[in-house]
């Protein structure tokens, strides 16, 4: 069972990870050069701050997390009898 909530736990951060990266590249990586000096684009009558940042930590913690859950899976195979 716990072997199950590991592999689960892994699964849900890896595509935590994905979705969080997908929203960085979207709303970040597409507009990079629109921003000014006070972290504003304004792209077609809508104002994008500049919050990489909270993309960038929760792609890294979902993908530690991810990681984690990975591990512990492994490390609860039975070994072959």
């Amino acid at each position: 069972m716990i072997r199950l909530l590991a592999k689960a736990w892994a699964l849900i951060f890896a595509g935590m990870a994905v979705w969080f990266g997908w929203l960085f590249a979207v709303v970040y990586w597409s507009n990079r050069a629109c921003f000014d000096e006070n972290g504003r684009c304004l792209v077609d009558g809508v104002v994008h701050h500049d919050s990489t940042f909270v993309y960038f930590w929760i792609v890294l913690l979902s993908l530690v997390s991810a990681l984690a859950g990975a591990v512990c899976d492994s490390r609860l195979r039975r070994p072959d009898s």
